[in-house]
């Protein structure tokens, strides 16, 4: 039903029917594979499929890796596919192999179609693919144009014993009530609803490439206002995936960012921590705030690196000021609401040059900053240091 894959590869197996089949195939075509079975600790019978598959995999000389699966009290589907897949690349990484099999057949692909177009939320791709890479990781599902009753009937045919999911009866699962709701559907209905995905799936495709120009460093706000609300939507899906956001966004946040950077010039937008949205001059931004709160007191000159900035008693003149010994004990600080600094003309705050140099919302905060003993600000690393500092012999030079 598939042709055979050269190199070795992983064969996710649980015991059902399904990935019975394509274990046996794969023996039947001769291919390297090592099987791996994960035990979640859910079900009564999967003591009873682990060790049919273990005399399974002896009886054709097949590796077994049988993986008993972490207590999972919480969000049991999403925290469940996560330990599989990174169970299936340890293994993947350890044996050298190409990547894994799945058994997700024609009925798995119809049912996540069906499910996705009900649930109305975004998605990558309607249905599922027969390739893709997950986190660096080859995942290929052979059996896509195979419906359940042909894998059923090739099983009966070559004597493969396999076990039914008493789960897969309940209806307290969405994905049971919607595989049920596949059963009543005719041929001619399968085929629509196949081809509307195929539809939806060259939208989503040609949206993509089209929005692929905008995506840099930063949006430019202007340029994401100006597109439909479904491409505005679309455009931050993708911007978040590029920049490896880890976490899912709904469509409701996605609005709510949007009126915002509609309402407000400057400003920024929690998300899951510590990543942030912020915004100014026209454009958008992923990044990351940390609590920013630091002060570091020196009696006298010294050489030291922190995380927040550099102190050196060499360096380049414009990095640099001339520091007194009635200056000491001088502190270097994260910057702060109200700080200004004097100059030839008078004092300036500090907000007016990071506004000027458009220095990002949520790198203010953390903007490292010198005051004396009299705790007067004498220099802003980066800008410059103030009328009373000033020199051509620097004596302390200040790195971000």
């Amino acid at each position: 039903m598939f042709e055979a894959l050269s190199g070795k590869w992983l064969v996710g197996v649980s015991g059902q029917n399904d990935s019975m089949a394509l274990l046996h195939m794969c023996i039947a075509y001769k291919m390297d594979v090592i099987a791996c079975i994960i035990n979640y600790g859910t079900r009564m019978a999967a003591a009873d499929e682990i060790a049919y598959v273990q005399s399974f995999c002896d009886a054709h000389h097949i590796p077994l890796v049988v993986v008993d699966a972490p207590a999972i009290k919480r969000n049991f589907q999403k925290r469940a596919r996560d330990f599989r897949y990174q169970t299936f690349k340890a293994l993947i990484e350890q044996h050298q192999a190409q990547g894994v099999l799945l058994a997700h057949h024609l009925d798995d692909h119809l049912e996540t179609i069906l499910w996705q177009f009900k649930r109305g939320h975004r998605v990558r791709f309607y249905g599922l693919q027969p390739r893709i890479t997950i986190d660096g990781m080859v995942v290929k599902r052979p059996l896509l144009n195979v419906t359940k009753a042909q894998l059923v009937a090739y099983n009966e045919k070559h004597k493969v014993k396999f076990f039914e999911d008493e789960s897969n009866l309940s209806m307290r699962y969405t994905r049971n009530r919607i595989r049920k709701q596949l059963e009543s559907f005719s041929e001619e209905d399968k085929q629509a609803l196949l081809e509307k995905a195929k539809v939806a799936n060259q939208a989503l495709e040609t949206m993509r490439a089209n929005l692929q120009p905008l995506l840099q460093e930063q949006l430019n706000i202007d340029q994401l206002l100006g597109l439909e609300k479904a491409e505005q939507r679309e455009l931050l899906w993708l911007y978040l995936d590029k920049q490896a956001y880890p976490h899912s966004i709904s469509k409701r946040f996605l609005d709510d960012i949007l009126q915002q950077v509609q309402t407000n010039h400057v400003g920024e937008i929690g998300l899951v921590k510590p990543y942030i949205f912020y915004y100014q001059a026209g454009f958008l931004q992923l990044d990351k705030k940390y609590a920013c709160h630091y002060e570091y007191t020196f009696d006298t000159i010294k050489n030291i690196k922190t995380k927040y900035f550099t102190l050196s008693e060499q360096g380049d003149a414009q990095m640099g000021f001339h520091i007194f010994a009635n200056d000491f004990p001088i502190t270097v600080r994260n910057a702060r609401p109200g700080d200004k600094i004097k100059l030839e003309f008078g004092h300036q705050k500090l907000t007016t040059w990071f506004n000027a140099m458009r220095i990002p919302w949520h790198q203010r905060q953390c903007w490292p900053v010198i005051v004396n003993k009299n705790q007067e600000l004498i220099y802003v690393v980066g800008w410059r240091c103030d009328i009373d500092h000033f020199t051509n012999n620097p004596n302390l030079f200040v790195l971000k």
